[in-house]
């Protein structure tokens, strides 16, 4: 299938119902021509020459699709040329067999409209149609009026009747099997293009190494989560943390065993926490989880937090090598009128005031404002006496 067709669902099915149509047409062509060479032979020089006529042209113009199908790669000019030829077909069929007015075949008429919709779309399934009524009205009011004596091949009135009940059905059939197709392929089409879909998704908020949210997803998830709990009173805490000891990692073992660490550290963090908590990769080494309906009790919530420091503690084996990291958790609890920026930044406050603690883990209190303002107060204070 020709790049610029690949991505459209409608010319996939399209493409694909093309296949069929002259798959299916050919057969038929193929078995009408050893019908008239084997056993129509016999009959009468003239319905031999209308039935030669009519079917040479037919394969003809099918191996022209075929050749523009598959050779050329054009599906419009292919698809063009068979539903032209079902056109030509069904009207020298209904010319050959008595003309619109008694013809036993002009159930047939609906076929090429059919599939000029399936094929082509909804405006060359409009001209067909247009084309057919330029062709059917003339031609049935010179047949009413006498002026065009249309051939009749059927003298037989037991095989014209066996025509007249055949044919409509056979047509009914194609027809009903055609859309029956169209509307499987489709489903089948939608569903494959969703999947796709759902995989560029996925891969525009998970990180590509660990497979966890990465930094835009977890601010997503951080907003619904600060709606989901303020909607249902509950309580929300903030966990951040990067890896104590990862760096000497890269830098002895080379980048391939920091990469091995953090896949691992991140399948066992999914393991540890609840399916409507959130652990993301926000970046390097750093680390958030996103903890629900949580107590806001801070004794409560400890084994929850010590269960993390255990699950990063553990050691990672790499080539034979046992790697082991820490962490120190800053944990900050939503509350009313907090904005996600304010959240993300007490957590990181109570970070690294763990880091300078050197203990497991530290909550936000307003504390760390006051310590930290003091503390920038009294660097400036120092640049300003070095002045």
């Amino acid at each position: 299938m020709p790049p610029g067709m690949a991505g459209n669902v409608n010319e996939r099915v399209r493409a694909a119902i093309t296949l069929m149509v002259l798959f299916v047409n050919m057969i038929l062509c193929l078995v009408s021509l050893l019908f008239i060479e084997f056993f129509l032979s016999k009959a009468v020089p003239v319905e031999l020459q209308y039935a030669r006529a009519v079917i040479y042209p037919c394969a003809a113009l099918y191996a022209a699709a075929a050749f523009y199908l598959f050779y050329l790669r054009n599906y419009h000019v292919a698809r063009l040329l068979i539903v032209t030829n079902i056109l030509l077909s069904c009207y020298a069929g209904m010319m050959m067999t008595g003309g619109f007015t008694i013809s036993p075949v002009t159930s047939l008429i609906v076929l090429p409209v059919m599939f000029s919709f399936l094929l082509m779309g909804v405006k060359a399934g409009i001209l067909c149609a247009l084309m057919l009524l330029c062709l059917f009205i003339p031609a049935s009011l010179m047949e009413i009026y006498g002026l065009y004596t249309p051939v009749q091949l059927i003298p037989n009135q037991l095989v014209w009747q066996s025509i007249a009940l055949f044919v409509p059905l056979v047509a009914t059939a194609l027809v009903v099997f055609s859309l029956i197709f169209y509307e499987m392929l489709t489903r089948r089409l939608q569903y494959a293009l969703q999947e796709e879909r759902n995989r560029f998704h996925w891969d525009a908020t998970h990180d590509a190494l660990t497979g966890l949210p990465n930094r835009p997803e977890f601010y997503h998830r951080l907003e619904l989560a600060m709606r989901t709990v303020e909607r249902n009173h509950q309580e929300l805490a903030l966990v951040f943390f990067d890896l104590d000891g990862f760096k000497p990692v890269n830098d002895k073992l080379g980048h391939h065993a920091g990469d091995m660490v953090l896949q691992a550290l991140g399948e066992r963090l999914q393991a540890v926490v609840r399916g409507v908590d959130t652990v993301a990769r926000l970046g390097g080494d750093e680390f958030a989880v996103i903890l629900q309906d949580v107590s806001a009790d801070p004794e409560r919530l400890e084994p929850v937090l010590q269960k993390i420091l255990r699950t990063v503690e553990v050691p990672t084996s790499v080539e034979g090598t046992s790697v082991s990291v820490s962490a120190s958790l800053g944990v900050a609890f939503y509350r009313a009128g907090c904005t996600q920026g304010e959240l993300c930044k007490q957590a990181d406050m109570a970070m690294y005031a763990a880091k300078k603690t050197k203990r497991t883990w530290r909550l936000y209190t307003a504390e760390l404002d006051t310590c930290q303002r003091c503390c920038y107060f009294s660097d400036c204070s120092l640049l300003l006496s070095a002045v």
